[in-house]
């Protein structure tokens, strides 16, 4: 019953163990620096705002999104700000593992960090809860789950490891002024109040200074590790991920210790002396303390600067921080003897950020990468499985993912596993495996191929061939149907060829080609010809003879880049000349062959003409204007629409009366291409209006000034009037006025316009004498009769002046508008009662200067 449970919360939670492992892919440290993993190897990223001399903390989705990071001080969001709630927690950026992260198990939202004060600090070991719901998803520090303390006095060191469940997390640090290791249970429910402590009998006291130095899981948890720095002394121990206790501990000299981390198969460890400059390894399987001890070897030194933190990354290689570098340094192959390690100087760059001491802390149980590894995946051949890592796996089950395989699709070994599959495509193997009483759950998706030698598609070849047989890739041997051995064959004849071969990995396979050798003997029914350009319309049609094939595709190819498919053709050519139609034809066996015939296209003309349109009864103007490139044009012939015709070139024609007419030219060349025009309906004949008035003169009292009344008697079809009565005077009235008549001879021009734009005028003229009569008294005494003194005259002339003097020949008034005159004023005030001079000179269009002076009474 309990592995039952067990069983059934391993599949509830089987999704996460699925997807991790790129919960470390982004990293923030140092002074801004940054890298991330997820294209697969380290790139630089410079958008952190995280400073740090040493400690510091990421945490991604299991998809590498990143979602915090933080000092142990400050938490920033995916989006580099600072979260709410987000700056006070009681970690401090000098300690040498500040902080780290711990997913709340069976939640998708709530996480903690895990801070830790500097040098036994009085903040001492705090977690804080932040939830990723809160803040549009960015997350949020929980106010009331902030700094909770959970031990005192901390050294600066703290690591974490998945419990042996696969759900629940142990939080590891150790106490200042003890041996004490705490371990801390992280689960749905939160951090256990009560941890399990062990002890060590390796006791850190007395210096602070004696707390910095890293403390390390091993990727599977059977292992922990923790520099003390100014001991001079670090440690090695078993640890129960069931339990969450510490033991065999094993203390082993190195000088002034500070990063340290296991390789991902837990083989080695890895610490870098930080003054010296130097990282060493250990041999984690050495059977005694004496012979772990002996196992050290030097495997990079001479750094430019203090050697700091040690950190796996995703790709399982351990990477180092010199403070004040530009570069992380790295070492390639942590999993290999010393002298097989491959380590790096200046390895990644930085994009000119600061590498400080520390590197992210991360649970280290993110490392240990569970996985199905999948060799010789052929058919019908036996495909091999195994599993990445098996330090932590007791006992295991498979499912291949071939249901109709029944009993053969399950197995229960650990190693030397294979299966059978009979056909290609994608299959998923399932691994269960059993671990420190758990249960745990992964698979693989893979393709079952066909290694197929393929030595080329069925080929046809029309007349004699040689064709060079060999296979697309190198196999371990060869065996042809002819019984060659090579792995390569020349055939010239017809038939079927066929080999079979054994590849690299020991699967069979065969390929098979069928040579065909067909004829074709193609012809197009038709004859060579001479063609006008206009309707040169051709028939084509494929006669073509198939001996042991039969027609696939047809092709015409007709010599102006044009071509049609189909065995029935029709053609005609937009331009001349000399086309080579050629036929190209396909069996069904691919081969083809091709025929010729040839075509001469002439010029023929190119019928058109314009022509005007007039308004009965004027005549049509018809003008040819058609052409031919070569050659000549040797006939006309005209329809008129009307049942008249012409030979003419360019005939003018006079229609009986107004009317629309369709018109067809017809030419023809002298090799007796024709072409023709017609306009139907096109030839417009149009009426024109009739303009006609008359006029008579009438006197308006009291001025008796004259005018004239002009009486339009012009055809009722007139849209548009337009009068000229000279001297700029013009009106576009129906019946218009003219209320004057000036001296000499006046020409009165009517222009009438109808609605197809047809016009006609009319003019009548007349004589009139000038006119001139000045009256000699006025009274401007606001009765509004006779208030001014003015003359009654043709207002259109040439000159006019007009001058007013008093008895002794003062200059009361003067004006050149006949219009204007004198009010009887002088300077604004009213003249007296009496006689006054008025002087007029004046020239008419139609005349002379003229002078009239006479006496003129003013009475008031």
């Amino acid at each position: 019953m309990g592995k039952s449970i067990l069983l059934i919360i391993s599949f509830w939670f089987f999704g996460q163990e699925l997807i991790a492992q790129k919960e470390a892919n982004t990293w923030y440290f140092g002074n801004n620096a940054g890298i991330d993993f997820n294209k697969g190897y380290p790139q630089s990223i410079t958008n952190g705002k995280l400073i740090s001399p040493e400690g510091c903390a990421s945490y991604s989705t299991p998809d590498g999104r990143l979602l915090f990071y933080t000092d142990g001080v400050n938490v920033w969001d995916s989006t580099h700000k600072l979260m709410p709630n987000g700056t006070g927690l009681k970690g401090d950026p000098s300690a040498t593992q500040s902080s780290i992260i711990i997913p709340k198990p069976f939640s998708f939202t709530s996480y903690y960090i895990f801070t830790v004060d500097k040098v036994a600090g009085a903040n001492g070991v705090r977690y804080t809860e932040v939830n990723m719901a809160f803040n549009a998803g960015k997350g949020d520090v929980v106010p009331w789950r902030k700094n909770l303390l959970i031990l005192s006095s901390g050294c600066e060191k703290i690591t974490a490891m998945k419990h042996a469940d696969g759900i629940n997390y142990w939080v590891l640090m150790h106490k200042f002024n003890s041996d004490i290791i705490y371990s801390y249970m992280v689960t749905f429910f939160g951090v256990s109040y009560f941890p399990v402590k062990s002890y060590t009998g390796i006791k850190i006291a007395n210096y602070y200074s004696n707390t910095l130095g890293a403390m390390k899981f091993s990727p599977d948890g059977r292992k922990i590790a923790y520099a003390n720095h100014t001991m001079d002394t670090s440690v090695i121990a078993d640890f129960d991920a069931l339990t969450g206790r510490v033991s065999k501990v094993w203390a082993f000299p190195i000088d002034d210790a500070y990063g340290l981390e296991f390789s991902s198969k837990g083989q080695y460890l890895y610490v870098s002396e930080m003054n010296n400059r130097k990282v060493y390894q250990y041999n984690v399987k050495s059977n005694s303390i004496g012979d772990f001890i002996a196992s050290k070897r030097l495997i990079d030194s001479n750094y430019n600067n203090f050697a700091g933190a040690l950190q796996m990354g995703p790709d399982n290689k351990i990477y180092i921080s010199v403070t004040g570098s530009q570069y992380l340094h790295v070492i390639n192959a942590p999993d290999s003897a010393a002298d097989k390690t491959r380590p790096q100087k200046d390895a990644i760059y930085l994009g000119g950020k600061i590498t400080q001491l520390g590197l992210p802390n991360f649970n280290q149980s993110i490392f240990n990468k569970v996985y199905i590894i999948v060799t010789r995946n052929c058919i019908n051949d036996s495909t091999q499985f195994s599993i990445s890592n098996t330090n932590t796996i007791d006992s295991v089950k498979w499912d291949f993912g071939e249901p109709a395989a029944m009993a053969d699709n399950i197995s229960n070994k650990m190693s030397d596993v294979s299966h059978v599959y009979k056909y290609t495509g994608y299959y998923t193997a399932r691994l269960l495996y059993y671990s420190r009483r758990y249960i745990h759950f992964t698979w693989n998706k893979f393709y079952i191929k066909d290694p197929k030698p393929r030595i080329g598609n069925d080929t046809i070849f029309c007349g004699a061939f040689s064709l060079d047989l060999k296979p697309h890739k190198t196999y371990i041997n060869y065996q042809w149907n002819n019984n060659s051995l090579l792995n390569h064959i020349t055939v010239k004849s017809k038939g079927q060829y066929s080999i079979r071969v054994k590849d690299s990995v020991g699967c069979f396979s065969g390929d098979t080609i069928n040579i065909i050798n067909p004829t074709i003997k193609p012809a197009i029914d038709a004859k060579d010809s001479i063609l006008c350009l206009k309707n040169n319309l051709l028939t084509l049609k494929d006669l073509t003879d198939y001996d042991g094939d039969s027609r696939k595709s047809v092709k015409w190819y007709f010599g102006d880049g044009t071509n049609m498919e189909d065995s029935i053709v029709k053609k005609e050519y937009p331009g001349t000349g000399t086309f080579k139609v050629k036929l190209i034809v396909s069996g069904i066996s691919e081969c083809t062959d091709s025929v010729e015939k040839t075509f001469k296209v002439l010029h023929h003309p190119v019928a058109k003409f314009s022509f005007n349109s007039p308004c009965f009864p004027d005549p049509v103007q018809f003008k040819n204007e058609s052409t031919i490139e070569e050659g000549k044009i040797t006939e006309y012939s005209w329809q008129f629409g009307d049942y008249s015709t012409s030979k003419a070139v360019n005939p003018l024609k006079s229609y009986d009366e107004s009317g629309k007419y369709t018109v067809t030219l017809i030419v023809k060349s002298d090799k007796g291409c024709v072409d023709s025009m017609v306009k139907q309906r096109g030839i417009t004949v149009k009426q024109k209006p009739n303009a006609f008035f008359d006029f008579k003169e009438v006197s308006i009292a009291p001025t008796y000034k004259r005018t004239i009344l002009f009486n339009n008697l012009s055809s009722t079809d007139v849209t548009t009037y337009n009068w000229d009565f000279g001297n700029n005077k013009k009106s576009t009235l129906k019946n218009p006025t003219l209320d004057y008549l000036d001296s000499g001879m006046n020409i009165f021009t009517l222009w009438v316009t109808n609605q197809d734009n047809c016009t006609d005028s009319f003019s009548l003229s007349t004589y009139q004498k000038f006119y001139f009569y000045l009256p000699n008294v006025f009274s401007p005494d606001a009765n509004n009769i006779n208030e001014t003194l003015v003359p009654v005259a043709s207002v259109y002339i040439k000159y006019y002046t007009m001058e007013i003097y008093n008895m002794w020949g003062e200059k009361l008034f003067e004006t050149n508008d006949i219009k204007t005159g004198w009010d009887g004023n002088y300077q604004d005030k009213p003249c007296q009662d009496g006689i006054y001079i008025c002087k007029i000179h004046f020239t008419p269009f139609n005349g002379l200067l003229e002078h009239y002076e006479q006496p003129i009474r003013l009475m008031r």
